[in-house]
């Protein structure tokens, strides 16, 4: 029986942290083993997580050596000052987080802004980085291991790896599930920012062997703005969904004609995202009283305090529902007992990129998908999936539109739609686990060669 290879993941998102994060490391584990490849783990011991999910851990193959590295979190420390001062239960963490940020610009913001600005670089997981190096090379030390692979963000995972390289020179794998400083620039306040962290991708890129980015825009992006000549070592591989996830599910909720038209939000709501949304859907139930009763929007998981005031404001408090953090499968549930689901990505050109892990599960669960966004990859994977349709986040008459055509259709019985499963299942992880496995043999064999 041929040998397996052995590859050490780092990476600071694992479980049982649940993060939108946690699933594209977790699936590859579960199926490397299918294509030659035994896997190693890395991740952090003390993480600042709002979510965990122990189901996950279970996907983890028998045999699967996992290893947690110490890390020092001062947004601990952070969270710990605000909760003292607004004296707010845990469980209300997530619907404080105005007053929370108010209490951060009132008493800690000029402390804050340094920190985040100037301490916290490339992301507010450093204190992780020598604890995880120190690990890391003790592993590559005792283990012989054919190959690194970090993935991020947060993208302190790559600054280990870096490390790591020059130190053993291993064959090193990065993954940029997240677009670091190409196309962020803008969320910076100073240049001095955004040239630091230039240089550190910069470096990154030179010096890896291989780089995985979400899709081919992302790379062409890096291969553009940083004028290299070795585009053949970048590769796409997006998200995707695990049917083992669906078992058991898929067949269970059967919406009734007479439900509630609901459409749902499934993860994190990122803050200027859903455009003209609520504002069109207040228009909307003002204007269309049928709907007052008939319409309920589920937001599963963490809403920043930006769309919740909003919401209030608007006094949308009956129709859009609070679901907090869901274990896996019962965020598959609730898409499951949707009518539409809703997909928010923005307007600034990395969103139209990054394929959200959500995305792919929209795909399967059969719901039409109503994607506020512009042009770009995913709308390419929306039309060719013949999964949903795609208005820009800041035309509100034509959201109104597409809300109401999609009201009436449900109404009549008329809302079906027939996506293109052939195409669809080149997201499934099994495939994606595979190319991921030839880009881990090519860095090797290439490793050999030179």
């Amino acid at each position: 029986m041929k040998e397996m290879k052995k590859v050490l993941m780092i990476t600071y998102d694992f479980p049982p942290m649940r993060t939108s994060g946690v699933y594209r490391p977790v699936k590859f584990v579960k199926y490397i083993q299918n294509y030659g490849w035994q896997a190693t783990i890395l991740t952090v011991r003390n993480p600042h997580r709002i979510a965990e999910d122990e189901n996950l851990l279970k996907e983890v193959p028998k045999g699967c050596k996992i290893y947690r590295a110490y890390s020092f979190e001062p947004t601990k420390l952070e969270d710990r000052i605000y909760q003292k001062i607004c004296k707010s239960p845990e469980k209300k963490k997530l619907q404080l987080a105005g007053v929370k940020n108010f209490v951060k610009r009132l008493f800690l913001s000029p402390f804050n802004a340094f920190v985040h600005n100037w301490i916290y670089i490339p992301d507010a997981k450093i204190g992780w980085f020598p604890f995880a190096l120190f690990f890391a090379l003790k592993l590559v030390k005792t283990e012989n291991f054919d190959v690194i692979y970090t993935t991020s963000s947060p993208h302190t995972c790559q600054l280990v790896g870096f490390c790591i390289k020059l130190l053993t020179q291993k064959p090193w794998v990065v993954d940029l599930r997240d677009n670091w400083v190409v196309g962020y620039a803008e969320l910076y306040k100073y240049k001095l920012r955004v040239r630091i962290e230039e240089y550190l991708l910069k470096r990154i890129l030179a010096k890896a062997d291989s780089v995985i980015t979400m899709c081919e825009e992302n790379a062409k992006d890096l291969i553009e703005r940083f004028d290299f000549k070795d585009g053949y070592k970048y590769h796409a591989i997006t998200n995707g969904y695990d049917r083992d996830d669906w078992k058991g599910l898929e067949d269970v909720f059967e919406p009734k004609a007479d439900q509630k038209f609901v459409l749902t939000h499934i993860g994190t709501l990122y803050a200027k995202t859903s455009g003209e949304f609520f504002p069109a859907l207040s228009e909307l139930l003002k204007e269309k009283k049928e709907l007052k009763d008939a319409l309920q929007v589920n937001l599963v998981g963490y809403v920043g305090d930006g769309d919740l005031s909003l919401t209030k404001r608007l006094g949308l408090e009956k129709n859009v529902k609070l679901l907090g953090f869901q274990v896996h499968s019962e965020a598959i549930k609730s898409m499951l007992n949707s009518t539409i689901l809703l997909l928010f990505l923005g307007e600034i050109k990395t969103s139209q990129q990054q394929f959200p892990g959500k995305f792919f599960e929209y795909l399967l669960a059969k719901k039409p998908i109503l994607t506020l966004g512009k042009e770009g990859e995913i709308a390419q994977a929306l039309y060719k999936s013949k999964a949903g349709l795609l208005v820009h986040p800041r035309d509100k008459e034509k959201i109104k539109e597409v809300i109401l055509s999609l009201f009436i259709q449900k109404k009549r019985g008329e809302l079906t739609i027939s996506p293109d499963f052939e195409y669809i299942q080149r997201f499934d992880y099994k495939n994606l686990t595979f190319r991921f496995t030839q880009v881990l043999d090519k860095a090797c064999s290439e490793r050999v060669l030179s």
